[in-house]
């Protein structure tokens, strides 16, 4: 499975769009690291975490995540130093079998943080459904319990590449709040 992602900040299109009072600075949000960041070698850390960067480590356990259209994914994240933030960003997770189970490629502006630093929380590998079968579902249940290989390989605009990566224990998450809504296909009932 194999999908692109493609996100910018509404903060950065409304900075693009707006004049700056008098006197006022502006940070265009466009992209450039601050002066002198790329002088260093690039670095990377690998995370997880939905609204926050959580460093990850190999033999952490990570929760799949049952999402509310009914499949399972589980949360990625990266934070760069020393490199432009704008990031072609490849997420996969592979199974101990060397089976790559989730493979996603996100192209994204990283949020800045401060000293050279940006990061992107909240990327999602896709695991599928679970429990029912298929092939997909069947592989997303064997992931459970087992060491997995979590990998983020990240290129900027300027060429400059960093790959990290862990072994993982995928673990069952939090149950939905609702179960899902199948879909049957069977409108008779639907309001009109």
């Amino acid at each position: 499975m194999r999908s692109v992602v493609c996100a910018l900040p509404l903060a950065a299109l409304v900075a693009a769009c707006s004049s700056p009072s008098p006197g006022q600075t502006v940070d265009s949000g466009g992209g450039s690291p601050a002066a002198g960041c790329t002088d260093d070698a690039a670095i990377a850390e690998l995370g997880t975490g939905d609204t926050a960067f959580v460093p990850v480590s190999d033999g952490d356990e990570l929760p799949v995540i049952h999402g509310s259209q009914g499949g399972n994914h589980i949360l990625g994240s990266i934070r760069v130093h020393h490199m432009n933030p704008i990031q072609l960003v490849h997420f996969t997770i592979t199974a101990e079998t060397g089976e790559v189970v989730s493979d996603q490629t996100y192209r994204i502006l990283l949020i800045e943080e401060a000293d050279c630093t940006a990061s992107a929380v909240g990327l999602y590998a896709y695991l599928g459904f679970m429990g029912g079968g298929t092939e997909s579902e069947d592989i997303a249940t064997q992931l459970l319990w087992t060491n997995a290989r979590m990998q983020i390989d990240t290129t900027d605009v300027d060429g400059r590449s960093v790959s990290v990566a862990a072994t993982i224990v995928p673990t069952p998450g939090e149950p939905p709040s609702e179960p899902p809504v199948p879909d049957t296909g069977d409108t008779a009932n639907e309001p009109p």
